[in-house]
């Protein structure tokens, strides 16, 4: 008896399986999408669907930069999708995937936490893209003499001030990093491209004697950063977002 309710149990399961495998196919043949996928709709800065901008499903572990998990470009609508995104993500052990966009012009987009209330993938995100402008700045170290070959390497970006209590940033990959990072010039001068318009980006500023910290600033302002000694001095306004020490915060609307 016990045999027979044991195997009694499997056949169910089997058939169980069966079934809710059957219904995952009926559903997408007739174009809807399992709970595990994350879906949506990215448009431009005028509402209109953006076809052919990039997608990616960023993820991994905290203890190393952030990821690609998958890739795909939008349809005719503006449209993408990525299955079975749920199993990606390992509580307490993996971030949270999260998705960048960005466009053959550029523009930029993305959603840090596209999930719904009962931490399944949303289906229905609707990302818009933000139109991007360069930023310029110079480096300089205590004595106001330029840096020059120094590395500034945006990190995140962000489509609000530093001073907005709504400011999420969204954490680029490294290929984007990559793409958007640029060199001091012999008057310590630097260029950064393709940042949003009226946001903020926090970059990893590397020189030769002087480390490597993290600063962030508003992309509209024309920045100076300036080094004393071996730490690096920041505006107030990083004051929650960046160690205070050994780069201590110090008032003022530019970098010093």
């Amino acid at each position: 008896m016990r045999y027979q309710a044991v195997a009694g149990c499997s056949v169910v399961l089997l058939v169980c399986l069966l079934s809710r495998q059957c219904g995952l196919i009926a559903a997408e043949s007739a174009g809807k999408l399992p709970l595990e996928a994350l879906a949506g709709q990215v448009v431009d800065p005028s509402g209109t669907p953006a076809v052919g901008a990039t997608v990616w499903l960023v993820g991994g572990t905290y203890d190393e930069d952030p990821k690609t998990l998958e890739r795909t470009p939008t349809d005719a609508q503006g449209r993408f999708v990525f299955r079975e995104v749920k199993s990606k993500y390992v509580p307490r052990k993996t971030r949270w995937p999260h998705v960048v966009v960005r466009d053959s012009q550029g523009r930029l987009g993305g959603e840090d936490h596209p999930w719904g209330p009962l931490s399944m993938p949303r289906q229905n995100l609707r990302m818009k893209l933000v139109n991007v402008e360069d930023c310029r700045g110079r480096l300089v170290d205590a004595a106001s003499q330029p840096i020059a070959k120094a590395m500034i390497c945006p990190r995140s970006v962000a489509s609000f001030s530093l001073d907005d209590p709504s400011h999420r940033a969204m954490e680029l990959l490294p290929e984007l990093r990559k793409e958007l990072e640029c060199e001091t010039g012999a008057d310590g001068a630097f260029t950064l491209r393709g940042l949003p318009v009226r946001g903020s980006v926090v970059s990893k500023v590397t020189a030769a004697g002087f480390g490597s910290p993290q600063v962030g600033w508003d992309v509209s302002e024309s920045v100076t950063l300036r080094s004393r000694e071996l730490a690096w001095t920041v505006s107030s306004r990083l004051e929650d977002c960046l160690p205070k020490k050994p780069w201590p915060c110090v008032p003022g609307p530019t970098l010093r």
